[in-house]
């Protein structure tokens, strides 16, 4: 018996280790809320993120003017961020047969488990797909048409 017990309590604990995003969302909820926003605690962990791996400490309300960071939705735990760099000029990105452009240099990101990387990188990688790719330029094209 105290055999079956360590082995349920070491499952457990590889599940958790290996699901951490799951274990995140069922201890402070969904990543996006109902209305398709970004969560509160998802904010603030992409926030903390930002400011270990690229030295830049940004406000919570950097998330309200939607110019500067803007959320493009959530699949397979990734989280796909524009950001631009506040310099106005053409900016275009070709990835997956689509092309996005914007009046500021900006850059895609996948953001998961704390770590950041380019939206091309992650789909040279095969972590996204190309109708994953479809979906992100759509909500680009939105934003950029508005």
């Amino acid at each position: 018996m105290r055999k079956v017990c360590l082995f349920l309590i070491v499952v457990f604990l590889l599940g958790c280790f290996s699901g951490c995003l799951q274990l995140k969302e069922l201890i402070n909820g969904p990543i996006e809320n109902d209305d398709g926003t970004l969560s509160d605690w998802m904010k603030e962990e992409i926030l903390e993120a930002y400011k270990k791996q690229y030295n830049i400490e940004y406000s919570k309300d950097i998330w309200e003017y939607e110019s500067h960071i803007r959320y493009y939705g959530t699949e397979n735990g990734y989280v796909f961020l524009y950001e631009n760099t506040g310099m106005c000029a053409l900016g275009e990105l070709r990835v997956g047969g689509r092309v996005f452009n914007s009046n500021y240099v900006f850059v895609i990101t996948v953001y998961k488990d704390g770590k950041f990387m380019k939206l091309e990188d992650a789909f040279e990688q095969g972590l996204v797909t190309k109708s994953t790719i479809a979906k992100i330029w759509e909500v680009h094209q939105e934003y950029e048409t508005r």
